[in-house]
């Protein structure tokens, strides 16, 4: 019993410092960096609500965004890019979130969601607030603390 307790003490004291040692890391980051990192709350809901529905049988079916997991990867990208040079990551964060809006408003454009006529939902146009906050936040990042 007293080899559980222990290990159970150990592994509470191992996550308590990951979590002192997070939040140490957050609280240095420039107010920008915050809010990319925070920005990535709405990116992952945006990757599971539904981007457009359509009425069939006297009911509403739902269309998840088929590029969900790019969106996944433009968070990663977004996290990981802080540590190149403000350029660099400048031009790595503002390429891919223009990539991701481009194919993503193509899609509606060509009506590839669904060969159902479809109306949006209020998640497509999260999933293009997510991005453009993203590269509005980077752009500001930039300008402000291209120093550190």
């Amino acid at each position: 019993m007293n080899l559980i307790l222990d290990l159970l003490s150990r592994l509470y004291d191992l996550m308590k410092r990951m979590a002192e040692w997070a939040v140490d890391r957050f609280l240095r980051q420039n107010i920008f960096e915050k809010i990319v990192i925070l920005l990535c709350i709405p990116g992952f809901i945006a990757v599971s609500v539904p981007v457009a529905r359509y009425y069939i049988f006297e009911s509403y079916f739902y269309i998840n965004n088929p590029f969900a997991v790019y969106m996944i990867g433009v968070m990663i990208v977004m996290f990981a890019a802080r540590y190149f040079t403000p350029l660099v990551c400048l031009t790595v964060r503002e390429i891919v979130n223009m990539y991701y809006l481009a194919w993503l408003v193509y899609l509606h454009l060509s009506r590839e969601l669904s060969r159902a006529p479809y109306e949006l939902t209020s998640g497509y146009y999260l999933n293009i607030a997510v991005p453009a906050a993203f590269m509005a936040v980077s752009l500001l990042a930039f300008v402000f603390f291209r120093d550190e």
